[in-house]
């Protein structure tokens, strides 16, 4: 049995260029509004919310502080997360977001 190694270098830099995506969606979720990542037509498209003002409510949440919405690590809100979308957690739907907003 032989294998053919030819293509590993383009999976190395498949690889590379999944790696540089996440890093990018990591500065994304860092510099934009959460009302720009989390935009109505994402919210739409990916939970039961028509807004992000309406899923925060829904989920109880009680700030407007953006960089502590960003950061949240509340279990509860995960398991809001889980239930009400298509994400398992805050920060899979924080990246999510962004990786949408990087393809454009």
């Amino acid at each position: 049995m032989s294998f053919d190694l030819k293509n590993l270098g383009g999976l190395a830099d498949r690889l590379g260029d999944l790696g540089g995506l996440a890093g990018k969606a990591k500065e994304l979720v860092d510099k934009l509004p959460l009302k720009d990542l989390l935009s109505d037509a994402f919210m739409k498209a990916n939970t039961k919310f028509p807004s992000l003002g309406k899923f925060l409510d829904a989920a109880g949440v009680k700030t407007d502080d953006e960089k502590a919405l960003k950061s949240m690590t509340d279990k509860g809100l995960d398991e809001f997360v889980a239930s009400a979308t298509k994400f398992g957690g805050w920060k899979e739907m924080l990246t999510a977001a962004a990786k949408e907003h990087l393809k454009g």
